[in-house]
């Protein structure tokens, strides 16, 4: 009884509150925008204050549709490329409540089923390139965005504002970029960005190692210029600024024939490489020395003429070694063995050129007008155009008359008696003179060996006067003269006053020695005679002497 009282009160409440619902009816769609994979099914709730009376209007095929106390949510396929709007509506009785809708937008997208980056993997360093990065099947194209990495840095970017495209399309990208060395063994990538609502959906591209290189310089070769046939000798090859060092090779020719190579990278980072050129086998004359770089792409290369050499082989004669003082001697030169180039002959007397031709033969006549005893003559014969020589000397001994000799004294022309004196000679001639003197008369002299040196022990008055020497060989002779004066010794002043006194103090000293002695003479005959006296004769044992043998003492 008590609770159909209560139900019976509230029937009014009910209908007041069912015409409050219907002019107050509450719909709000929880999402106004939907990102769904193409081709797949996909939920759309919507808040109701009266669901039986709500429901949701699309164009996509509804698969599922359910209510709940407060919400209503359908399925749909999203299998249409174009923008779909699903409105959640009120349909009830519309002119009672007016038109109540919420809508949400469902887009349809596509993952790129492939992102691609192309560009080269060896790149020159200041050139242009080009990266190309080609998204494949990607929708809708207006959410896109193309990112260019180099490594982890986005270096470059595209994205698509619109106008909506419809379905899944295949863009590209094109970026351009001067290559440099930052770009040496980087990664380079593409990645498709679709920015999907608050969801973001990428793909990246494989990576792709790049290699960036320079050969701006052609190598620098360095060689002897001149290389005698039969040795071993260096050539090098330096690439100067090549990037990366370590790539480039070297390879080295002499002619047409290529040539071992050992190559260094040096602290500069640039590039040295050498070869040991064996020359036996190399004819006479000019020859090609080649250096190639590689780096990648790159070549260069240059060039150095070298020249192959034997040294000149020279038959050199003088028509005569012996010559007399201006006669003329013929000197005649040439060179026995060949060689490509031009020689270049040249005599040379004493260090003076004499004459030069461009012949492998020369001949000239000298005239031996100095008066030395032997000249030098040479010939020198030059491969052309070079320093490379070779020399061969002949000694010309020239003959004259002796020149007026020298006669020295070994102290002075003038010496006393008792000194030693050397009196020498000397001439000039060729061949060598010989020497005689004329002396004074009774003077006692040695000679040297060569007669060209007198020599006195002990000056004498009989050495005084005129020696004259002769210097005579095949050509001449000469003399000269030269007086020597001997003088008496004559004692110093001081000496002789020396000498006196030293006589008078021997003198005082005798007479002193002779008194005290005199003195000691007299004492003891005194003594004697007074010991005398006072003696008694002897009376018995006196010997009595034989007349034959008595002895007087004086």
């Amino acid at each position: 009884m008590k609770t159909c009282q209560i139900l019976i009160a509230l029937i009014p409440v009910i209908l007041v509150y069912q015409v409050r619902s219907e002019d107050f009816v509450e719909i709000k769609a929880h999402s106004s925008q939907l990102f769904v994979p193409f081709g797949e099914f996909v939920w759309v709730n919507c808040s109701t204050s009266d669901p039986k009376e709500t429901e949701y209007e699309s164009r996509l095929k509804k698969n599922i549709t359910t209510k709940g106390p407060n919400w209503i949510a359908t399925q749909v396929i999203v299998d249409d490329w174009e923008n779909s709007t699903l409105h959640c509506l009120y349909i009830g009785d519309k002119t009672a409540v007016p038109s109540v809708q919420s809508p949400t937008t469902v887009l349809a997208y596509a993952v790129p089923s492939n992102v691609t980056v192309d560009l080269e993997t060896a790149v020159e360093e200041g050139k242009e390139y080009t990266i190309n990065c080609t998204v494949q099947d990607v929708a809708p194209l207006e959410y896109l965005t193309i990112n260019v990495f180099r490594g982890e840095d986005v270096i470059d970017h595209k994205s698509y504002n619109g106008p909506h495209v419809v379905g899944k399309k295949t863009e590209s990208h094109v970026y351009k970029y001067t290559a440099s060395r930052q770009d040496h063994n980087k990664n380079f990538t593409c990645e498709a960005v679709l920015q999907l609502g608050a969801e973001t959906k990428s793909v990246r591209s494989p990576e792709i190692t790049v290699q960036t290189y320079t050969l701006p310089e052609s190598p620098d070769i360095r060689v002897q210029e001149w290389i005698e046939r039969g040795t071993v000798t260096t050539a090098e090859c330096l690439i100067a600024n090549a990037f990366p060092p370590e790539e480039v090779k070297v390879k080295m020719f002499v002619e047409e024939t290529q040539v071992v190579v050992d190559t260094a990278q040096t602290n500069e980072g640039n590039v040295k490489s050498s070869a040991e050129l064996n020359t036996t086998d190399l004819s006479l004359g000019s020859k090609t020395i080649r250096c190639e770089s590689d780096l990648f792409t790159l070549t260069k290369d240059a060039t150095a003429k070298v020249n192959i050499y034997d040294h000149p082989t020279l038959a050199f004669n003088l028509s005569s070694n012996i010559v007399d003082l201006d006669e003329e001697v013929t000197a005649s030169c040439n060179v026995t063995n060949e060689h490509p180039q031009a020689y270049v002959m040249r005599i040379i007397m004493d260090h003076r050129e004499e004459m030069t031709a461009e012949d492998s033969t020369i001949i000239h006549t000298i005239t031996a007008n100095q008066r030395t005893p032997r000249i030098s003559v040479t010939c020198t014969a030059f491969i052309a155009n070079s320093s490379i020589s070779q020399s061969s000397t002949q000694t010309l001994e020239v003959h004259y008359a002796p020149s007026s000799p020298t006669v020295t004294v070994s102290t002075n022309a003038t010496i006393q008696t008792g000194y030693p004196l050397n009196i020498t000679c000397q001439s000039d001639g060729l061949p060598a003179p010989t020497y005689s003197w004329q002396i004074p008369n009774n003077a006692k002299v040695v000679y040297s060996p060569d007669r060209s040196s007198i020599i006195i022990h002990t000056a004498a008055s009989t050495h005084n006067g005129t020696y004259t020497c002769l210097a005579k060989n095949a050509h001449g002779e000469m003399s000269s003269k030269q007086e020597v004066t001997i003088v008496p010794v004559e004692l110093p002043i001081v000496w002789i006053v020396i000498g006196v006194i030293a006589f008078i103090a021997l003198a005082i000293f005798i007479g002193i020695v002779g008194y005290i002695y005199w003195k000691k003479g007299r004492k003891g005959f005194y003594a004697l005679l007074t010991s005398h006296n006072n003696r008694k004769p002897a009376q018995h044992n006196i010997p009595t002497e034989s007349p034959n043998n008595k002895t007087t003492g004086v």
